[in-house]
């Protein structure tokens, strides 16, 4: 048996890509580029003295009272007669919904310009946050005279709509 053979290899695991939201990631690349480091190979250190250290427990340790947390990586809000969070991207669907509206309360542009309005450029965003928000009571479908689909909100994403436009003081 040759060297090679007797050698036990072990599989190594895919790497894993994460991604900054924008501020976080600017103060990352600056920091790498003061100490001449790539980017990339600091937060890997990072993420590395944290798992090696004591901190890892403290922040994986379950806690008795905590509710269950939401997804990370994502602004969420929470709305008075909403029970959970809504996404950053679902408050703003649900803004540009009762924004364009017309008199009657129908947004009757193809779903495409939500995603343009937004920013986003992308249908592929949109049409996969409609349905969830018609499942959650917050946005209804409504058929138009051409059998094209236009959206309205509820009583309930009338009252999200409201809170994301009222002033702050």
């Amino acid at each position: 048996m040759n060297a090679i053979a007797r050698r036990t290899l072990t599989p190594t695991p895919p790497p894993l890509h994460v991604a900054l939201p924008g501020n976080l990631a600017a103060a990352v690349r600056e920091l790498a580029e003061l100490r001449g480091d790539h980017p990339q190979a600091m937060v890997a250190q990072l993420v590395r003295r944290v798992l090696d250290g004591d901190m890892a427990a403290g922040l994986l340790a379950p806690q008795e009272d905590a509710p269950e947390p939401e997804p990370v990586g994502q602004g969420r809000m929470a709305f008075q007669n909403v029970p959970g969070t809504l996404t950053e991207l679902q408050c703003g669907v649900i803004y540009v919904l009762g924004f364009h509206a017309d008199d009657d309360g129908v947004f009757r542009y193809l779903t495409t310009k939500i995603g343009i309005i937004l920013g986003k450029g992308s249908q592929k965003h949109v049409a996969a946050i409609l349905p969830v928000l018609v499942e959650r009571g917050l946005v209804e479908e409504v058929t138009g005279k051409s059998r094209n689909r236009h959206w309205k909100l509820t009583w309930r994403g009338l009252s999200v709509f409201r809170e994301l436009t009222e002033e702050r003081e």
